[in-house]
């Protein structure tokens, strides 16, 4: 399967300037999206859910408003790496989780100087991720707050709704 995972209503919804929080998710696996897809929307969260990496970086070109960003690592065509380093030159200071079946070192620290926000290991703990995801957003409005103004590139920060 190749592009949008996400059923059209999701994306459109999304897009629509509304008050929960966007989440860019891309996972080559198909089983891994559906599932964490299926979290994150137990979450509160809108998805947004693509299957590579080259369709995600179209939609944040397309100037789609995306709170947080949640990848794997190891991923065919363009891994987890190369598409937080394209991902950089649009969405700067958006957080980005990467995960991964198949952590190492040179991964981790490589993931790191990229400035994404955490690395985890799959299978991925739902209050591990709960709690990752609400830090993301805290750090990520404590940074609004210090430069004085809301950043578009991802919406309005805050919790993730219990």
């Amino acid at each position: 399967m190749r592009g949008q995972y996400a059923p059209k209503q999701e994306q459109s919804s999304a897009t629509s300037g509304g008050g929960a929080k966007t989440v860019l998710l891309v996972d080559d696996t198909v089983e891994d999206l559906s599932a964490m897809s299926e979290i994150l929307q137990r979450l509160g969260l809108l998805v947004i859910a693509y299957d590579n990496a080259n369709s995600a970086l179209f939609t944040i070109r397309e100037g789609v408003g995306i709170d947080l960003v949640i990848s794997d690592l190891r991923m065919q065509v363009m891994d987890g790496l190369d598409f937080v380093e394209a991902l950089r030159r649009s969405l700067p200071n958006v957080p980005v989780i990467l995960l991964t079946g198949h952590g190492d070192v040179e991964s981790y620290f490589k993931a790191f100087s990229l400035g994404i926000f955490e690395y985890l290991l799959k299978p991925v703990d739902k209050a591990v991720l709960k709690r990752v995801i609400h830090a993301a957003f805290e750090q990520k409005l404590r940074g609004q707050a210090a430069t004085g103004g809301e950043e578009r590139e991802a919406g309005p920060a805050g919790d993730v709704p219990e």
